[in-house]
């Protein structure tokens, strides 16, 4: 599905100088598009995680319940406010995470620099990317995102 996205990203002319990956999700196909798809393993395309943080219940406004983590998560010094952008994450239900992440960003870049990608979007979310691989009307759980209690 990484290729897929890839070719998506590619086939919109789109060459980012640097990706910015939702953490956990969305680190391993950031690894993956700066080494082997977008990059290549001697000059991969920066990565940079995006730590996220729910938000307290007195905090929480229209639903949009996380936040990045500003003391987790630094814009790498040197980077040019005028580079292109790539947000990745694995899947957008609601499009919570990728609507906080991306006003994140707009901080940091011009909002016409910034694209965001999923392997999977929910026909429903809020907050859609720009590109994806799939779109789910079912609402899909990973396994290895199960939390024992």
């Amino acid at each position: 599905m990484t290729q897929l996205l890839a070719e998506k990203i590619q086939d919109a002319n789109f060459k980012p100088d640097i990706i910015f990956a939702v953490c956990p999700g969305g680190a391993m196909i950031a690894e993956w598009l700066s080494r082997r798809f977008l990059g290549n393993r001697l000059t991969p395309t920066p990565v940079q995680l995006l730590y996220m943080l729910p938000k307290q219940k007195e905090m929480v406004t229209d639903n949009h319940i996380v936040e990045v983590d500003e003391k987790l998560t630094a814009i790498p010094s040197g980077l040019s406010k005028e580079s292109k952008v790539l947000l990745v994450n694995d899947i957008s239900r609601g499009g919570h995470t990728l609507y906080a992440a991306s006003k994140f960003l707009k901080k940091h870049f011009p909002e016409e620099n910034i694209r965001s990608a999923t392997l999977i979007c929910h026909e429903q979310a809020d907050s859609k990317p720009m590109h994806y691989v799939a779109m789910a009307g079912k609402t899909i759980r990973f396994d290895w995102k199960s939390y024992d209690q």
